[in-house]
């Protein structure tokens, strides 16, 4: 189902970009008559400004105390001891009793 609809979205958006379509816009879009032509030239727009200068200020140094790194001594961990209880017996149900199956007798 999805193949389909991208198959059918393909088909649409290529024939949206046929070369009819583009004519069809260059010829309505594209194409300068007199009633829309300035009554002055175009100009480009005006460069932009250079860039101003950064100035940087050296930075003075102010010396300050540095604090001594912490050092923790934890005790180590002691082992852990863990004792499962024992698993339960497994179940283990008893053989079903035989059926006797008893037929009627023969007719005669």
């Amino acid at each position: 189902m999805n193949r389909a609809i991208t198959v059918l979205c393909l088909l649409v958006v290529s024939a949206s970009f046929s070369d009819a379509t583009f004519d069809l816009l260059k010829k309505k879009l594209l194409h300068k008559s007199p009633s829309y032509a300035p009554a002055y030239p175009a100009h480009p727009p005006p460069p932009p400004p250079p860039p101003q200068p950064i100035y940087y200020h050296a930075s003075i140094a102010v010396p300050y105390a540095v604090p001594t790194p912490v050092h923790y001594a934890a005790p180590a961990p002691a082992p852990v001891q863990y004792s499962a209880p024992a698993p339960a017996p497994v179940y283990a149900a008893p053989a079903p009793a035989p059926v006797q199956y008893s037929a009627p007798a023969p007719a005669p």
